[in-house]
């Protein structure tokens, strides 16, 4: 029952994600109208699926995918959440500041049509100034304002040290996440650690304390379009449908803050499904 809204490069048909998802492209300055009438939608003008780079689609896939081409193996916490992807970032992972503040700006005029309730930001810019100017912070913290649970990935400049971490992740408010290794014996949490390349804080310039949480984040096995760019630049990561013979939707491994973000979301999609009382 609850719609997380992603801002990344697209979701793409998957075998795994193929319940609700609705896609609107900001590319290139375009910003989508949908028309409203008596307070519904009437034309919801949404954009086809696609994902010429894969990042988005695997972001999507840690957060609600189904498992299904892989018979179950790699599945996401929240499945039966809905996903209104924004796509702000081209086939090549790239994209402009400005087309990621009109998708944040559409968001605060569209939002709660869609009941959007949690914003995932699996990407980040280099701090340039303070969180109290930075046009793209200010832009998030008014979704946050505005009642949505705004969830950003810190950055994966970790061996640099300190004051590594991206904006908007050096926003006070919004939840900015780190990286976990995961060694995977269950409760024992002696053997995890903050993965190497996760950013670190304070926040340069401002010094705020982050990031606010940590999520495993390390070489997660999620849904990526056939064909996409990482697939095509990382054929040793691809892993193989194994559904049926004619299956051709794949996975890949990947490491970063980005697959930390949409655990988090996950898990606050479904608290605020178990509390719907709960603010940001």
């Amino acid at each position: 029952d609850q719609t997380v809204a992603i801002l990344d490069s697209g979701v793409a048909q998957h075998r795994d994600l193929s319940g609700s998802v609705r896609q609107y492209s900001f590319l290139n300055g375009n910003f989508p109208r949908v028309e409203i009438d008596d307070n519904e939608i009437d034309v919801y003008n949404s954009s086809p699926r696609a994902d010429g780079y894969g990042h988005g689609t695997h972001i999507a896939g840690i957060m609600a995918g189904s498992g299904r081409a892989s018979l179950g193996t790699y599945s996401g916490p929240a499945l039966q959440v809905d996903i209104l992807s924004l796509q702000v970032l081209d086939e090549n992972g790239h994209g402009q500041m400005s087309d990621v503040m009109a998708a944040l700006d559409w968001l605060l005029q569209y939002g709660s049509h869609f009941d959007i309730k949690v914003v995932n930001l699996s990407l980040g810019k280099p701090v340039s100034e303070s969180n109290a100017t930075d046009p793209l912070v200010l832009a998030a913290e008014q979704l946050w304002d505005a009642g949505m649970v705004v969830i950003v990935a810190a950055g994966n400049h970790g061996h640099s040290g300190y004051f590594t971490t991206t904006s908007p992740g050096n926003s006070r408010k919004v939840i900015t996440v780190g990286s976990l290794t995961d060694n995977g014996t269950g409760e024992d949490f002696t053997d995890d650690n903050v993965s190497s390349f996760s950013s670190l804080g304070p926040t340069p310039g401002d010094f705020v304390v982050k990031p606010d949480l940590v999520a495993p984040g390390n070489r997660l096995i999620s849904t990526v379009p056939d064909g996409s760019t990482l697939a095509s630049l990382l054929p040793e990561r691809v892993v193989a449908c194994s559904a049926s013979s004619d299956c051709t939707d794949d996975y890949l491994v990947m490491s970063g803050t980005s697959m930390a973000a949409p655990v988090v979301s996950a898990t606050v999609a479904m608290m605020l499904e178990k509390d719907p009382s709960l603010t940001p």
